[in-house]
């Protein structure tokens, strides 16, 4: 996404503040595929957001959205299995530090506190959610320890 109505938009969260005021109107996305620029009309809802409408997980899949795919896991095959998802996500992680730090990327602008970190959780309640969640945050908290950053340290 390039512009919403010639207004620029850089990141997906800044659409957000143009499309509230446009509610049940019609807007003109600016769209960059394949290298090329591309003009598409969305319509805004009532609610002041672009998108498509709320699905079960069945009907993504029938529409060819997604695939799901369910493993489960006995007692100790599960503990393999929760080690290569906690490096995978230590992983995914880093990259996304790097993303920040790099001045390039801009991504710095994107970074929140408590309450971002709040706001991640989803609105209504999900088991696997609220332990993926906090799974992520633990692994974030183990990495961030990591780093020789005294204000991290508790060192004063």
């Amino acid at each position: 996404m390039t512009a919403v109505d010639a207004t620029p938009v850089r990141f997906f969260d800044e659409m957000s503040g143009v499309v509230q005021s446009k509610k049940n109107q019609q807007v003109q996305l600016s769209v960059l595929r394949n290298g090329q620029p591309l003009t598409l009309t969305a319509k805004v809802g009532a609610d002041g957001k672009i998108g498509i409408p709320p699905l079960t997980d069945e009907e993504y899949e029938a529409l060819g959205a997604y695939k799901i795919e369910k493993r489960e896991y006995g007692f100790f095959a599960s503990f393999p299995a929760g080690v290569k998802k906690s490096i995978e996500k230590l992983k995914a992680y880093i990259d996304q530090f790097a993303l920040i730090l790099n001045p390039k990327t801009e991504a710095y602008k994107g970074v929140g506190g408590f309450k971002a970190m709040g706001s991640v959780f989803p609105t209504f309640w999900s088991w696997e959610a609220f332990w993926n969640i906090t799974a992520f945050l633990s692994i974030v908290l183990a990495f961030m320890n990591l780093l020789p950053i005294p204000a991290l340290d508790g060192a004063t």
